[in-house]
Protein backbone atom coordinates (compact mmCIF):
# COMPACT_ATOMS: atom_id res chain seq x y z
CA UNK A 1 0.00 0.00 0.00
CA UNK A 2 2.51 2.08 1.26
CA UNK A 3 4.79 1.30 -2.33
CA UNK A 4 1.49 2.28 -4.32
CA UNK A 5 1.57 5.50 -2.37
CA UNK A 6 4.90 6.32 -3.41
CA UNK A 7 4.39 5.68 -7.35
CA UNK A 8 1.22 7.95 -7.28
CA UNK A 9 3.09 10.94 -5.59
CA UNK A 10 5.90 10.84 -7.72
CA UNK A 11 3.61 10.47 -10.85
CA UNK A 12 2.09 13.30 -9.65
CA UNK A 13 5.22 15.10 -9.68
CA UNK A 14 6.24 14.36 -12.78
CA UNK A 15 2.49 15.49 -14.53
CA UNK A 16 3.15 19.21 -12.26
CA UNK A 17 6.78 19.47 -13.46
CA UNK A 18 5.57 18.47 -17.19
CA UNK A 19 3.18 20.83 -16.93
CA UNK A 20 5.40 23.53 -16.12
CA UNK A 21 7.72 22.58 -18.80
CA UNK A 22 4.88 23.08 -21.22
CA UNK A 23 3.16 26.17 -19.48
CA UNK A 24 6.48 27.97 -19.60
CA UNK A 25 7.56 27.18 -23.27
CA UNK A 26 4.34 29.00 -24.18
CA UNK A 27 4.92 31.85 -22.97
CA UNK A 28 8.36 32.44 -24.10
CA UNK A 29 7.84 32.05 -27.65
CA UNK A 30 6.03 34.77 -29.28
CA UNK A 31 6.77 35.66 -32.53
CA UNK A 32 9.99 34.08 -34.41
CA UNK A 33 11.69 37.56 -34.80
CA UNK A 34 11.19 38.46 -31.45
CA UNK A 35 13.67 35.70 -30.16
CA UNK A 36 16.17 36.90 -33.27
CA UNK A 37 19.78 38.00 -32.39
CA UNK A 38 19.96 41.99 -31.73
CA UNK A 39 22.73 42.58 -33.57
CA UNK A 40 24.05 40.43 -36.92
CA UNK A 41 26.44 41.40 -39.54
CA UNK A 42 26.15 41.02 -43.67
CA UNK A 43 29.32 40.65 -45.47
CA UNK A 44 29.05 38.62 -49.27
CA UNK A 45 33.08 38.43 -49.19
CA UNK A 46 34.00 34.72 -49.14
CA UNK A 47 37.16 34.72 -47.16
CA UNK A 48 35.15 37.11 -44.25
CA UNK A 49 36.76 35.56 -40.74
CA UNK A 50 34.17 35.55 -37.62
CA UNK A 51 36.45 35.88 -34.92
CA UNK A 52 34.38 37.29 -32.35
CA UNK A 53 31.89 34.61 -32.52
CA UNK A 54 29.24 36.84 -34.15
CA UNK A 55 27.41 34.90 -37.68
CA UNK A 56 27.83 37.19 -40.63
CA UNK A 57 25.16 36.38 -43.37
CA UNK A 58 25.99 36.30 -47.11
CA UNK A 59 22.88 38.60 -48.02
CA UNK A 60 20.67 40.78 -46.53
CA UNK A 61 17.58 39.69 -46.08
CA UNK A 62 18.87 36.72 -44.40
CA UNK A 63 20.11 38.87 -41.86
CA UNK A 64 16.63 40.54 -41.58
CA UNK A 65 15.11 37.56 -41.01
CA UNK A 66 17.52 36.46 -38.46
CA UNK A 67 17.60 39.94 -36.25
CA UNK A 68 15.41 40.57 -33.29
CA UNK A 69 12.41 43.03 -33.45
CA UNK A 70 14.15 46.50 -33.09
CA UNK A 71 18.00 45.35 -33.75
CA UNK A 72 20.59 46.36 -36.09
CA UNK A 73 21.68 44.97 -39.14
CA UNK A 74 25.38 45.89 -39.92
CA UNK A 75 25.89 45.65 -43.41
CA UNK A 76 29.56 45.64 -44.69
CA UNK A 77 31.19 47.78 -47.70
CA UNK A 78 30.55 45.77 -50.88
CA UNK A 79 27.25 44.32 -53.58
CA UNK A 80 23.97 42.85 -52.22
CA UNK A 81 21.72 41.58 -54.32
CA UNK A 82 17.84 43.09 -54.14
CA UNK A 83 15.12 42.42 -53.24
CA UNK A 84 14.71 43.29 -49.68
CA UNK A 85 12.14 43.01 -47.50
CA UNK A 86 11.59 44.70 -43.76
CA UNK A 87 8.46 44.20 -41.93
CA UNK A 88 9.72 44.70 -38.40
CA UNK A 89 11.07 47.43 -36.37
CA UNK A 90 15.11 47.19 -37.38
CA UNK A 91 17.96 49.54 -38.43
CA UNK A 92 20.12 48.63 -41.41
CA UNK A 93 22.92 50.39 -41.88
CA UNK A 94 26.74 50.25 -43.70
CA UNK A 95 29.37 52.47 -42.84
CA UNK A 96 30.11 53.05 -46.65
CA UNK A 97 27.85 54.65 -48.75
CA UNK A 98 28.93 53.47 -51.88
CA UNK A 99 27.61 49.69 -50.58
CA UNK A 100 25.27 48.62 -53.55
CA UNK A 101 21.71 46.77 -52.71
CA UNK A 102 20.92 45.89 -56.71
CA UNK A 103 17.29 44.83 -57.24
CA UNK A 104 15.55 43.19 -60.23
CA UNK A 105 13.53 45.04 -63.12
CA UNK A 106 10.75 46.26 -61.99
CA UNK A 107 10.39 45.20 -57.89
CA UNK A 108 11.06 47.16 -55.15
CA UNK A 109 14.70 47.18 -54.24
CA UNK A 110 14.03 47.94 -50.02
CA UNK A 111 10.82 47.16 -49.62
CA UNK A 112 9.14 48.65 -45.93
CA UNK A 113 5.92 48.04 -45.15
CA UNK A 114 3.39 47.33 -41.78
CA UNK A 115 5.94 48.40 -39.53
CA UNK A 116 7.21 50.99 -37.36
CA UNK A 117 11.02 52.34 -36.69
CA UNK A 118 12.86 51.64 -39.26
CA UNK A 119 16.30 53.47 -39.99
CA UNK A 120 17.66 52.60 -43.85
CA UNK A 121 21.23 54.55 -43.48
CA UNK A 122 24.20 55.18 -45.92
CA UNK A 123 23.68 52.90 -49.21
CA UNK A 124 23.57 53.48 -52.74
CA UNK A 125 20.54 51.40 -54.06
CA UNK A 126 20.30 50.84 -57.69
CA UNK A 127 17.45 49.76 -60.32
CA UNK A 128 14.29 48.15 -59.65
CA UNK A 129 10.85 49.45 -59.88
CA UNK A 130 11.31 51.65 -56.72
CA UNK A 131 14.42 51.93 -55.18
CA UNK A 132 13.06 52.37 -51.50
CA UNK A 133 9.19 52.05 -50.52
CA UNK A 134 7.28 52.58 -47.32
CA UNK A 135 4.33 51.33 -47.36
CA UNK A 136 1.37 51.51 -43.61
CA UNK A 137 4.64 52.39 -41.81
CA UNK A 138 5.58 54.74 -38.30
CA UNK A 139 8.29 57.08 -37.35
CA UNK A 140 10.73 55.67 -39.63
CA UNK A 141 14.10 57.44 -41.80
CA UNK A 142 16.24 56.65 -45.12
CA UNK A 143 19.17 58.70 -44.59
CA UNK A 144 22.28 59.48 -46.41
CA UNK A 145 21.49 57.28 -49.14
CA UNK A 146 21.70 57.08 -53.16
CA UNK A 147 18.96 55.89 -55.23
CA UNK A 148 19.76 55.65 -58.70
CA UNK A 149 18.17 53.94 -61.92
CA UNK A 150 14.61 53.27 -60.88
CA UNK A 151 11.89 52.80 -63.79
CA UNK A 152 9.24 54.20 -61.59
CA UNK A 153 10.03 56.17 -58.35
CA UNK A 154 12.81 56.45 -56.58
CA UNK A 155 11.30 56.90 -53.24
CA UNK A 156 7.97 56.42 -52.51
CA UNK A 157 6.08 56.51 -49.42
CA UNK A 158 2.30 55.78 -48.73
CA UNK A 159 -0.43 55.39 -46.22
CA UNK A 160 2.56 55.89 -43.86
CA UNK A 161 2.73 58.45 -40.91
CA UNK A 162 6.22 60.46 -39.28
CA UNK A 163 8.43 59.34 -42.33
CA UNK A 164 11.91 61.62 -42.99
CA UNK A 165 13.79 61.15 -46.08
CA UNK A 166 16.91 62.93 -45.05
CA UNK A 167 20.38 63.62 -47.22
CA UNK A 168 19.74 61.84 -49.51
CA UNK A 169 20.02 61.94 -53.92
CA UNK A 170 17.58 60.65 -56.47
CA UNK A 171 18.84 60.05 -59.75
CA UNK A 172 17.75 58.86 -62.87
CA UNK A 173 14.79 57.71 -61.67
CA UNK A 174 11.04 57.59 -63.46
CA UNK A 175 10.05 60.00 -60.48
CA UNK A 176 11.94 61.78 -57.64
CA UNK A 177 9.98 60.94 -54.81
CA UNK A 178 6.11 60.03 -54.48
CA UNK A 179 4.29 60.69 -51.66
CA UNK A 180 0.32 59.17 -51.13
CA UNK A 181 -1.55 59.57 -48.49
CA UNK A 182 1.29 60.29 -45.80
CA UNK A 183 0.90 62.75 -42.32
CA UNK A 184 3.89 64.17 -40.61
CA UNK A 185 6.34 63.48 -43.84
CA UNK A 186 9.70 65.47 -43.58
CA UNK A 187 12.06 65.93 -46.75
CA UNK A 188 15.91 66.93 -45.83
CA UNK A 189 18.56 67.83 -47.87
CA UNK A 190 17.56 66.18 -50.96
CA UNK A 191 18.55 66.26 -54.45
CA UNK A 192 16.64 64.91 -57.42
CA UNK A 193 18.51 64.61 -60.98
CA UNK A 194 17.56 63.49 -64.23
CA UNK A 195 14.81 62.31 -62.92
CA UNK A 196 11.74 61.76 -66.05
CA UNK A 197 9.24 63.23 -63.93
CA UNK A 198 10.03 66.19 -61.36
CA UNK A 199 7.29 64.71 -58.85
Amino acid sequence: MRRRGVELHTRHLLTCWLTLILVGSLFSAGPAHCNGLPEVWVDNYPLSEDFDGDEYFATIQAAVNAVASGGTVHVAAGSYEGPVNIDKPVRLVSDDPSTLIVGPYGSDVVRVEHTHDVLIANFTIMYGGRGVHLDHVYRSEVRNCRVIGSTMEGVRVSLSERVEIAECVVNEAGKGVSVLYTDFFDLRNLEILNCAYSG
